[in-house]
């Protein structure tokens, strides 16, 4: 006996597809999924191997998320590949500070700019998470403040923000990522405001409770779906 196969069922993610180093060509893949890729373009603007690109071209063309033809790699279902890493994301820092600011509002901001240039315009320092969101699509408001930073980054922000000890309550984190990848795709939101990728942005929000899935959603639409048809 033999039945029709279940169109329910979920799709198994490996999450060696979604590895530190292979997240770094997946956002690129994701920024501009209907443009072509060749390996070594890959390889060099994402900083990995080439044998790590190979890898990684063989098992999005397994799981039928991509096809190469003459002019290089191509994704087909970003929007299956997007929520199958977001089934599978941790926002899991190699490390976190938490930390306080009296600066708020403008002043705030302005702390921020100078921080971030003196982090080399985001080489070290960026915003992510919410903070990220608030910038690239606002939506919703978080009093806190979260950055990805080296620790170049981190000493620019101790300087800057006049960071204290969490005593008076923490509303500053800042998170050392496990892989430096998310400084390399990293985008100027306005002048002076570094943040991470809106696919990264995307990801973290994601998973960052109920409003923060809301603001992802915004975000998603505002930014990522509304590129992808302007690049068709």
């Amino acid at each position: 006996k033999s039945a029709a196969e279940n169109p329910f069922r979920k799709r198994r993610v490996q999450r060696s597809l979604f590895s530190a180093k292979s997240s770094r060509v997946l956002r690129l893949l994701l920024a501009e999924p209907h443009r072509a890729w060749r390996v070594a373009q890959l390889a060099e603007h994402a900083q990995v191997s080439f044998g790590q690109v190979s890898n990684l071209r063989k098992s999005l063309l397994d799981a039928e998320w991509a096809v190469v033809d003459t002019d290089g790699l191509r994704l087909t279902k970003p929007l299956e590949l997007l929520a199958a890493w977001r089934q599978i994301h941790r926002l899991d820092p190699a490390r976190s500070e938490s930390c306080y600011t009296l600066l708020h509002g403008e002043g705030l901001d302005n702390a921020l700019r100078a921080a971030l240039a003196e982090a080399g315009q985001g080489q070290h320092a960026v915003l992510a998470s919410y903070s990220a969101g608030r910038w690239l699509a606002p939506f919703t408001r978080v009093g806190s403040l979260y950055l990805y930073v080296d620790e170049e980054g981190e000493a620019a922000m101790r300087k800057h923000l006049k960071l204290e000890p969490p005593g008076k309550g923490a509303n500053v984190s800042l998170m050392y990522p496990k892989d430096e990848g998310v400084f390399l795709d990293r985008v100027e939101a306005a002048t002076g405001i570094w943040c991470t990728s809106p696919i990264q942005t995307y990801l973290d929000l994601a998973i960052s409770g109920e409003r923060g899935t809301e603001a992802a959603e915004h975000l998603f639409n505002e930014r990522i779906a509304s590129h992808w048809k302007d690049k068709k």
